[in-house]
């Protein structure tokens, strides 16, 4: 099945849209609410080195940078880099995949990774490479959503099954996320904790802007998962149902924090 458009933003057909979604997600309350949940956990070192892994347009490498700290940010699509470099001229910005760092051995002071993991194939790679390049004591703070743990109500269950079925199967990197505890130990992480939240979506206008829950059903129908009778009208009952109030959208999200000794 093929990846998400995330998984290569230079490749999509419209990649600016990235750039809005990502600031739409960053506005939300229980996105911002993570983020800084994911900064605590990093007990962030002044005048250190912290990666940022798919630092996106650059945002929260910006605030790693205000914190004091000397924030890389990496990111491989050249449409959120270059709005990045537009945005923000603290940190700075390299052009890396996630799997191959710019960093040598034992380097880094800290590592952050927000809702990377999920989209990359060999994400056991990335793992190793993200344990590689931190030096001993170092800390790295993952936040990742756990799809095998969505659910969608308020549908025809059997299309929503299959709509989910279909969305977890765009994510490459869903499987480690999943077995995140086991995925960093076997990297060689120590110290292993995953703590889960829950984020609960009832709000078919809140569920749109930040992840396009009303263009599943196409999207769905496209890759073969969903009749084309149910993917056309997966819209149009979706706005049913959160006219009636039962539409609601859950899904655990999984912080992961470790230690490289």
């Amino acid at each position: 099945m093929p990846a998400s458009d995330w998984s290569d933003v230079d490749a999509s057909a419209r990649p600016a849209r990235f750039v809005a979604g990502l600031d739409a997600l960053r506005a939300d309350p229980f996105f911002a609410a993570q983020k800084v949940r994911i900064l605590e956990a990093l007990e962030l070192p002044a005048g250190e080195i912290v990666a940022d892994v798919g630092s996106g347009t650059g945002e929260d490498a910006a605030e790693l940078a205000r914190a004091g700290c000397r924030a890389v940010g990496v990111e491989r699509s050249a449409v959120l880099l270059a709005e990045a470099r537009r945005r923000h001229h603290a940190p700075r910005f390299v052009a890396a995949d996630a799997r191959a760092l710019p960093f040598g051995d034992e380097t880094v002071s800290r590592v952050r990774v927000d809702r990377v993991l999920q989209h990359l194939d060999r994400p056991r790679e990335a793992l190793t490479e993200w344990r590689r390049v931190l030096r001993r004591g170092g800390a790295l703070a993952v936040f990742e959503p756990d799809l095998a743990t969505a659910r969608i109500e308020g549908l025809d269950p059997s299309v929503a099954v299959a709509v989910l079925r279909w969305r977890a199967g765009t994510r490459p990197g869903a499987g480690a996320v999943h077995d995140l505890a086991g995925a960093l130990g076997a990297a060689g992480f120590a110290d292993v904790r995953v703590d889960a939240v829950a984020l609960d979506l009832d709000d078919l206008h809140r569920a749109d802007g930040m992840m396009g829950l009303p263009e599943w059903g196409e999207s769905a129908g496209g890759a073969g998962f969903l009749a084309p009778r149910d993917a056309l009208r997966w819209r149009d009952d979706a706005l049913a149902a959160s006219q009636r109030g039962t539409l609601r959208y859950s899904c655990s999200y999984l912080h992961g924090r470790a230690r490289a000794v």
